[in-house]
């Protein structure tokens, strides 16, 4: 009898091990922001995220209010060119890097800390299009600013549940952590 009992301790306590090391990895690298932008930030580094980013930042800088002044719909494409040259200059500097983490803790804050209940995934580029502007903006006698956010709609959560059990990992790692623990010392 001890010998069953023993057996199926431990077959609880590695079935525990089975769910707590995934769990434990989403929490810390997806669930957690700071392992989030960890685990994406690098991205930054990738030209055609750059490529993709620097055309969202020029579009939609371009389209705004961010003069002082108003411009004439022929000098938009001019004010785009100039804002996607800064962007991509800009590109390979620390301060880049620093926005493009900010932009993915907004991300990370909008998914799951904030949910609106939509299913968006909003990369919201507000930090990456100030840091342009404050490039821009360095020799002019005029600050440009950019808007507070700046979404930037990528697609849609159709697996919400996915996204919930993401959000759930933390505790379903401790929790498995727990049990599997408790299940090898019973084992033994």
């Amino acid at each position: 009898m001890r010998s069953t009992a023993s057996f199926a301790a431990g077959l609880l306590a590695v079935l525990a091990l089975l769910v707590a090391l995934p769990s434990g990895w989403v929490a810390t690298h997806v669930s957690s922001q700071d392992g989030f932008v960890d685990l994406v930030g690098p991205l930054a580094t990738d030209a055609a995220v750059r490529d993709v980013v620097v055309d969202e930042v020029a579009s939609a800088l371009s389209g705004r209010d961010v003069l002082p002044v108003s411009l004439p719909s022929s000098l938009q494409s001019v004010v785009k060119a100039t804002v996607r040259q800064e962007a991509t200059r800009g590109a390979g500097d620390p301060g880049w890097q620093r926005a493009w983490d900010e932009s993915l803790a907004r991300t990370h804050r909008s998914l799951l800390d904030d949910p609106d209940g939509s299913g968006r995934i909003v990369v919201d580029v507000a930090p990456v299009a100030d840091y342009v502007l404050r490039s821009l903006s360095g020799p002019l006698p005029v600050r440009l600013k950019a808007p507070e956010t700046l979404p930037v709609l990528t697609q849609t959560v159709t697996d919400q549940d996915g996204v919930d059990a993401v959000r759930k990992a933390p505790e379903v790692a401790l929790l498995a952590t727990v049990v599997g623990v408790l299940a090898a010392a019973l084992c033994l």
